[in-house]
């Protein structure tokens, strides 16, 4: 019955987009264990949906009993951070906090467990901006601070997510709020083809260590870091640490968003020379470059 109505949903409806939660073994699964049957009886199901399409593109998410395995991703488009929803991790407001949570969960649950599961196909929860139900009670006073609000918003784009969400309150949100967020999504649009391989660098956000997201092609690259402490941190890379290419170039790099300029010494790179960057307490910065 389940399936049969999943597939009246695509070929009656249009229905384009599915979120299939609590599969396999639930939160913090490390396998199918003794749900494998019912798990390859989703995947026959994922398959039918996508043929059953009529040439649209779907969109599966699959949720709460994942692990970070590339695998997955042969039958859906994207996959649970694990974790919870939203939570509190680290330092500064109750946002800032939040930011920190959801990307410590990435670190821990993802990064340390599984590199090969790309970044930007893991479902990070969405972005937040309302007093209703657990956004409201997360955010409380810190739901009026524009400077977080904008962290919030340039990193989730910035980790290159694929499944973008909003949990917002149209009346919670000013002209700046959505300025911010046009911002964001037009970096998404701007360098999506890069962001699909973004990867992880730098440390683990529950531990105050600066960390961020890198990507390149051949002709264009963004990188981008953030300080979730309490006071300035800085760090050296080169181009070839952050994005993992070989051959010999030159970069020229320039700041994105309203990050300060890097030092002139900074503003042409060979892949290995070391950048210093500098990020002030709870701050992104973040850079693009060219060949």
């Amino acid at each position: 019955v389940f399936s049969d109505q999943a597939l009246m949903f695509v070929e009656n409806d249009n229905v384009v987009f599915f979120k299939f939660d609590g599969i396999a073994g639930g939160q913090f699964s490390k396998g199918a264990d003794k749900y494998a049957g019912e798990v390859d009886s989703l995947f026959k199901l994922i398959l039918d949906i996508r043929r059953r399409g009529k040439g649209s593109i779907v969109w599966i998410n699959l949720t709460i009993g994942t692990w970070p395995s590339p695998y997955w991703l042969i039958y859906g488009d994207s996959i649970w951070k694990d974790g919870y929803d939203v939570g509190l991790a680290g330092w500064g407001n109750r946002r800032d906090m939040h930011i920190t949570e959801r990307d410590a969960s990435v670190y821990q649950n993802v990064v340390q467990r599984g590199l090969l599961m790309p970044i930007a196909n893991l479902m990070l929860h969405g972005i937040l901006q309302s007093r209703a139900n657990e956004a409201g009670y997360l955010l409380q006073d810190s739901i009026a601070d524009i400077k977080s609000f904008k962290t919030e918003v340039l990193t989730y784009f910035f980790s290159g997510v694929g499944l973008q969400e909003l949990y917002i309150q149209p009346e919670e949100l000013t002209k700046e709020h959505w300025k911010i967020l046009a911002d964001g999504v037009r970096f998404h649009g701007k360098f999506q083809s890069i962001l699909r391989q973004v990867q992880w660098i730098g440390g683990d956000p529950e531990r105050g260590q600066l960390y961020g997201w890198a990507t390149s092609n051949d002709t264009d690259g963004v990188f981008g870091m953030r300080n979730p402490g309490t006071f300035s941190r800085k760090a050296r890379a080169s181009l070839r640490h952050m994005w993992g290419i070989s051959g010999n170039s030159s970069w020229r790099l320039t700041s994105l968003f309203d990050t300060p300029q890097l030092p002139p010494q900074f503003a042409t790179v060979s892949l290995d020379d070391e950048i210093t960057l500098s990020a002030d307490a709870l701050s992104f910065v973040a850079f693009h470059a060219t060949r």
